[in-house]
């Protein structure tokens, strides 16, 4: 029986079947697309699932750990960025740094809108 090391090149469209010739269903993993991120609330509700799965032993102490340090990791990032300020650029703030730094304005204008060039062109023409 001649059995080949490599699987055949995939012929077909991607994705159009994941069966091979004899109709079994193939090993070849396809690429799913990636969801929303869960909550906190879903994450801490796996912790608790993964609880009970170590105690039916459908999963060893060691890889219920190293889901646990995973999902902890996970909750301490999205807690973070829950409580972390959103950056904020105050106009006021800017119009200030422009008049004491008119070459501010030429680096930032790629990246303001229309409404802010123009109010910093206001404010920095006042004062002049």
């Amino acid at each position: 029986m001649n059995v080949p090391l490599l699987p055949a090149p995939d012929t077909g469209p991607r994705g159009a079947s994941d069966h091979d010739e004899n109709g079994t269903r193939s090993r070849r993993r396809r690429r799913t697309q990636a969801g929303p991120l869960p909550t906190v609330d879903e994450v801490l509700r796996s912790l608790l699932d993964l609880n009970g799965t170590v105690m039916l032993r459908l999963v060893s102490l060691d890889t219920a750990k190293f889901i646990q340090k995973n999902l902890n990791t996970y909750i301490n990032i999205r807690l973070r960025q829950k409580t972390s300020p959103e950056p904020h650029l105050d106009t006021h703030d800017l119009a200030e740094l422009c008049r004491k730094a008119p070459e501010v304005v030429d680096l930032l204008a790629p990246l303001l809108t229309d409404e802010q060039v123009a109010f910093l062109q206001t404010m920095m023409g006042e004062d002049r």
